[in-house]
């Protein structure tokens, strides 16, 4: 009995190392806000879907640091648990064409643990421009999120990340 007893503690401490890895669950927003004050263009909008695959690319690099992504409707301060808020704060994307100029997204974000903030930042990518508008911002976008998923491996206050480093 004392035998069965000891072999099922030392296989308890054994996998302590491993659960006091585990970053346990992250919900995330299924789509990033446009700021309030922010003006985009509607057809940005609605054609490159920024908003969409900004926190499908966050999901996509969050993942390496969390057992288990939750995509939720919205997140904030009253979201249980561990959560990422991210707002589209700046978008620059004039029209398509060669020489249109470049192209580039500014995002803010802070990580909640169970309404306190643990850590925020501030990201922003460019392009020097190209033809097709959508696939530069989301190129952007894919950035972004490698940027934010990096980020959540050591998440700190005031960090800036990609072109603000």
């Amino acid at each position: 009995m004392k035998t069965l007893a000891l072999r099922a503690a030392i296989g308890l401490l054994c996998s302590l190392p491993a659960l006091a890895l585990a970053a346990g669950t992250l919900a995330l927003p299924k789509t990033a806000p446009y700021h309030k004050d922010l003006d985009v263009r509607e057809n940005i909008k609605t054609e490159c879907k920024l908003d969409q695959n900004l926190m499908q690319f966050v999901e996509t690099y969050a993942k390496q640091n969390f057992d288990k992504i939750v995509m939720v409707d919205k997140v904030g301060p009253k979201t249980k648990g561990q959560a990422l808020a991210v707002t589209i704060m700046h978008v620059e994307a004039v029209g398509g064409g060669p020489w249109s100029g470049k192209k580039s997204v500014t995002v803010e974000g802070t990580l909640y643990n169970n309404g306190k903030a643990v850590g925020n930042f501030r990201g922003m990518r460019q392009t020097k421009g190209g033809y097709k508008t959508c696939a530069n911002l989301n190129h952007i976008a894919k950035s972004l999120g490698k940027d934010i998923g990096g980020w959540l491996k050591n998440p700190v206050k005031d960090a800036r990340l990609g072109d603000l480093k």
